[in-house]
């Protein structure tokens, strides 16, 4: 095997990784990071992001691991299907175990749902799956318009990404059946709403204007919203 494949075990140029994404590979670029680490489903590893040009299997793959992890809290039926950009380079994925001390989107949406005091830190290592099986337990279930991480990518190349991803959700979402649809952050919400919406998805989407993301000062703002918005609409329950 060259020692270039060795995904793992050694660092690649990720530049090489980059080019064969948009150019013909699965359509995004990863993180260009020599440091990431992938940490989908609890593991600590480095992850091919870390290298370069692995093989196509070696992407696919990625992704089934963060399918994997995200299906394990899938709950029957998706009352409120909330769709973000992708996972972070951090390695702080959403329906990760633990927390790694970054996790905003989590944190807050936690915060917003009630399932952890608003006024406390949520700090590395924090076990995750109670609260992600609560998550799940109301029918709420979260997946990315890219399915790798782009947050390291140059602004017009994650934009690029971010419509190309755009471009699938419209299938994903119709094997979800999702009742609600809440789309997080201001450069996803554009070709996210479009492409839902030119699909006949349009009256499931709860948000006319972008849900932030709850980091850099809008983290009120995004519980805030994201309560108003799901209480609006959340059916009443049986006395």
């Amino acid at each position: 095997m060259p020692r270039n494949a060795e995904v793992g075990q050694q660092s690649i140029d990720p530049r090489k990784l980059s080019l064969f994404l948009v150019l013909g590979g699965s359509g995004e670029r990863p993180a260009e990071d020599s440091a990431v680490r992938d940490r989908v489903g609890g593991q600590d590893s480095i992850g091919p992001f870390a290298g370069s040009n692995p093989a196509l299997g070696t992407i696919q793959e990625l992704k089934r691991k963060y399918a994997a992890t995200r299906a394990r809290y899938k709950p029957d039926k998706v009352e409120v299907l909330l769709i973000a950009e992708s996972p972070p380079s951090s390695g702080g994925y959403f329906y990760s175990e633990t927390t790694i001390g970054k996790d905003h989107l989590f944190r807050e949406t936690m915060k917003a749902l009630n399932f952890w005091p608003v006024d406390r830190p949520m700090r590395r290592g924090c076990d995750k799956r109670p609260m992600l099986k609560k998550f799940g337990s109301i029918g709420f279930f979260l997946i990315d318009t890219c399915e790798l991480p782009v947050d390291k990518l140059e602004p017009r190349q994650r934009r690029l990404s971010t419509i190309q991803g755009a471009s699938t959700l419209p299938h994903r979402v119709r094997e979800l059946h999702p009742s609600q649809i809440l789309i997080v952050k201001k450069t996803v919400f554009k070709p996210a709403w479009q492409s839902l919406s030119e699909a006949g998805f349009g009256e499931k989407i709860l948000n006319t204007k972008p849900l932030p993301f709850p980091s850099h000062g809008n983290q009120r703002k995004f519980r805030t919203m994201m309560r108003r918005l799901v209480n609006k609409n959340r059916p009443r329950e049986a006395d």
